[in-house]
């Protein structure tokens, strides 16, 4: 995957609505280089990745959000999964945009409390199952009235809907998501 592949590679956006979130944006298709990069940064370790995919979300979330977003957070990983990859990819997407709009950013604001199995090969309604129950907020400010949650990519939602939940359980009024790309 090169840098310049994903520099000059349009933004597409793609809205869509998922259960417990005010709306989510993704910069395009995941089968399009978008897919590759996601692929390349979560995989691979092309850490470098982050930030620029990072930044392609900025926009768009400004946008989404009319500019009231107060704070950005990353899905987390379980710790297990993140201590053998090394690193959360979307806290790498998370930390970028939320520098380039210049707003909070949590790294630990959401917590996976339980192990999953990976979504992949998983229908929707699996999906769901998987993750109820596996999220949980921690510390979040009484004064966030509006957060966006980071992911790399977006299939069913149910991910996203699982982390917005455990926000509007701490009082986070208005939750939105962006993803680099849609697989639906």
């Amino acid at each position: 995957m090169c840098r310049d592949d994903l520099s000059h590679y349009p933004t597409d956006p793609l809205v869509r609505h998922a259960p417990s979130l005010d709306g989510v944006v993704s910069s395009g298709r995941y089968d399009s280089v978008l897919g590759e990069a996601v692929r390349a940064l979560k995989y691979d370790g092309a850490r470098a990745l982050g930030p620029l995919l990072g930044s392609r979300l900025a926009p768009l979330i400004d946008e989404m959000t009319s500019g009231q977003v107060d704070l950005i957070l990353p899905v987390p990983l379980h710790p297990t999964r993140q201590r053998e990859r090394g690193y959360n990819q979307s806290a790498l997407l998370a930390e970028r945009a939320a520098w380039v709009l210049d707003v909070g950013f949590d790294p630990n604001g959401l917590s996976r409390v339980r192990e999953t199995t990976p979504q992949v090969g998983l229908d929707a309604a699996g999906r769901q199952t998987n993750l109820t129950g596996a999220f949980s907020a921690l510390g979040i400010p009484p004064e966030v009235r509006c957060a966006v949650l980071i992911d790399d990519v977006m299939t069913t939602g149910a991910t996203l809907s699982e982390c917005a939940r455990a926000l509007r359980d701490v009082g986070v009024q208005s939750v939105y998501g962006a993803v680099v790309a849609d697989a639906s």
